[in-house]
């Protein structure tokens, strides 16, 4: 489906209303939300995107893509893996509340430590939580490598829309996690249920580069990569976009 056609007819999908497309789209990839989820993004979007007018927390472009960037890239993860096995999981450099903020509307029964070092980004998510009603969600400023804890003990995980390269992420992240002590496994439906333990990554692009450094920091790391690609993919406007699944081993290198 196209979006920024110039000189062409318009079709009755390009008419369609892009959170509705994007709803679309969940269903289509087996997520489906109730009535109050559904309204909870929609609201999302508007509070973000208002706050958005006061500080930087989507680049100008991306305002104007916000369904397609930043709430479907956020929750398409949950099309190929499942959480059942984390209680707590951290969203490290949250930003503007992303992934944290839809993945938290879309998963009420597991707990989010929204983590930025950046004190007007966690002040919006904060009130954007509030505002949402978002009981599952937690907003901490903190530098990743300074945190203790998540006012609760380790973390079962760790997700990030790549805000750094990988090997920081692993060096920012290692305290956080607790031990991997069970192996990946599918559920009935073929979504890979992920251990306590993992971080997840959203990248994009080649990042062979990136994994290898990553290995000389810990040695026994063990990655997943998942191609980021399903029906209504092309939305997100790339199609190089995946998720890496880490297991860090017992020991990163400082």
């Amino acid at each position: 489906m196209t979006f920024h056609v110039e000189h062409s007819v318009q079709t009755s999908e390009d008419r369609i209303p892009r959170d509705l497309q994007i709803r679309s789209v969940l269903t289509k990839n087996g997520l489906r939300l109730d009535d109050w989820q559904w309204r909870s993004l929609e609201r999302f979007s508007e509070l973000l995107l208002d706050w958005n007018q006061r500080i930087n927390l989507l680049s100008r472009r991306d305002a104007g893509l916000i369904w397609e960037h930043h709430i479907l890239h956020s929750l398409a993860p949950l099309f190929f893996i499942s959480f059942r096995k984390l209680n707590c999981i951290v969203d490290a450099g949250t930003g503007g509340g992303l992934p944290g903020v839809p993945l938290a509307i879309a998963l009420p029964d597991v707990r989010f430590v929204l983590v930025d070092s950046i004190e007007k980004k966690t002040k919006a998510v904060r009130a954007m939580a509030e505002n949402l009603r978002l009981e599952n969600v937690t907003v901490i400023r903190s530098r990743l490598e300074e945190m203790k804890n998540t006012d609760g003990g380790e973390a079962d995980g760790v997700i990030t829309r790549a805000f750094a390269p990988l090997c920081d992420i692993l060096r920012w992240t290692k305290h956080l996690l607790a031990p991997v002590t069970e192996g990946e496994e599918k559920d009935a439906d073929g979504k890979l249920v992920i251990p306590p333990g993992s971080l997840i990554v959203l990248k994009g692009g080649d990042v062979t580069d990136e994994i290898n450094q990553a290995r000389r920091i810990a040695p026994r790391i063990a990655v997943n990569e998942i191609a980021l690609t399903f029906r209504g993919s092309e939305m997100l406007s790339a199609n190089d976009k995946k998720i890496l699944i880490i297991n860090p081993g017992k020991k990163v290198n400082a």
